[in-house]
């Protein structure tokens, strides 16, 4: 039996910079989109925004019943001193209260996430170059900060939510527990699969519209 002569990996299998820097000069194929997918994509996007507009309207023609009952209740009460407390107080703190807790989730705070830190390119020039390279290779723009956590996650969304989809600007999130149980090919296939999301740029941005209406 002749066994066969084991070869050591390539440079870029063993280290995951020179991976990404290996994908600099290559430019991957973009898969085209069907016209189907992107009318299912409006489709949902659009009934994902009714969602918002008409719970708008309930409440506004809630507070607009309310504001029209404490401004003409007057007309119809009794001139009984009682009566009228009553038909003030009760129904107009009723409706208050109602009001606030239908306004209430339109200004809720979303999560922060959680203590991440952000890399500096002087210091960690090759991991950035890397990155940029493999956005090259994606034909994505690069994003605009790394973040580096201790979930066992990775993921890239735009800087500073509906300016950052203005701007374009986004932010690559890397959880060093992930990045642990990865060899280098793993590595980069899961930021070349997040990046991937960016190069379709409608489906990114239904994709956004639709996340932030349900957080």
């Amino acid at each position: 039996i002749v066994k066969e002569e084991s070869r050591p990996p390539a440079p870029e299998q063993r280290n995951p910079l020179a991976a990404l820097q290996a994908l600099a000069g290559q430019n991957l194929p973009k898969p085209r989109t069907s016209p189907g997918y992107l009318l299912s994509l409006l489709v949902v996007t659009l009934l994902c925004v009714a969602m918002p507009a008409i719970y708008l309207c309930f409440t506004a023609a809630i507070a607009a019943g309310w504001v029209w009952y404490l401004t003409h209740i007057h007309l119809h009460l009794p001139r009984s001193i009682h009566l009228i407390v009553l038909a003030y107080a009760v129904p107009g703190l009723a409706g208050a209260v109602l009001l606030l807790f239908l306004v209430r989730p339109i200004f809720a705070r979303r999560s922060r996430e959680g203590d991440a830190l952000t890399i500096d390119a002087s210091k960690e020039p090759g991991l950035v170059d890397g990155v940029r390279a493999l956005c090259r290779a994606i034909g994505v723009s690069a994003p605009h900060e790394i973040h580096v956590t201790w979930d066992a996650n990775a993921s890239v969304h735009f800087r500073n939510g509906w300016r950052g989809l203005l701007t374009g600007r986004k932010v690559l999130t890397i959880g060093m527990s992930l990045v642990a149980g990865l060899n280098a090919q793993q590595f980069v296939g899961v930021l070349a699969h997040e990046f991937g999301h960016f190069a379709q740029r409608v489906g990114m941005t239904c994709s956004f519209i639709v996340n932030s209406v349900n957080a």
